[in-house]
């Protein structure tokens, strides 16, 4: 590349670029509002937002198969559609499967606003930056799960809330995730809270060297 600098959100995608980019590269986390409160805090977890574009790559069937078995919880996937074969596909296959706990809800343009109105957040994806998903459900105190990927641990270091892409594990993963107690999510949400204020509030950016 003929560029003198290169940026990246992602210190996992700094070492693939290494592989091919000679020039310097600075990595700049993303940044988000904070907001100034929070949803009640319930205590328990019973509605799962899912905020991707509708594609493959984002596995919103694996949450089809993963809504079969939890029908305790309820799935509201967001999201434009981005491959309208595999949405039509999706749509069968919730249908077919006379689901009442996964539903569609179509693009959410105030997206930060919308997941407080849930209790937890999850993502899959085969390949991710540094989402700032993660980042705005650290900053509105809402529990987060995700893909097991390199820069999805960058932000979250506790393997409790990560899981490999198939419906065991994110089912394994859902259920430790809910099991846990008043005290440790109150204390889990607040260090996710603070982990935002200081590395990527967007009143106060900092370049990390």
């Amino acid at each position: 590349s003929c560029a003198d600098v290169h940026v990246t959100n992602s210190k996992a995608a700094i070492t693939n670029m290494r592989e091919y980019i000679s020039s310097s590269i600075e990595y700049i986390p993303n940044g988000v509002s904070l907001p100034s409160s929070f949803k009640d805090e319930k205590g328990t977890v019973s509605k799962i937002i899912i905020p991707a574009r509708i594609h493959p790559s984002k596995h919103q069937q694996l949450i089809v198969d993963v809504a079969k078995m939890k029908k305790d919880l309820e799935f509201y996937l967001y999201g434009k559609i981005d491959d309208n074969q595999y949405y039509v596909e999706l749509m069968n296959n919730i249908q077919k499967s006379k689901l009442k706990n996964i539903h569609y809800m179509g693009y959410e343009a105030d997206l930060e606003k919308k997941i407080q109105e849930f209790d937890l957040v999850l993502l899959v994806a085969e390949n991710e930056g540094n989402s700032n998903v993660i980042l705005e459900a650290f900053a509105n105190e809402i529990l987060c799960i995700t893909s097991a990927l390199e820069a999805n641990k960058e932000l979250i270091r506790d393997n409790i809330f990560l899981f490999e892409n198939n419906v065991e594990s994110i089912i394994d993963t859902l259920e430790q995730v809910t099991a846990i107690n008043d005290s440790e999510r109150k204390m889990i949400l607040k260090r996710n809270r603070e982990f935002v204020e200081k590395n990527c509030s967007e009143i106060d950016f900092v370049l990390i060297e």
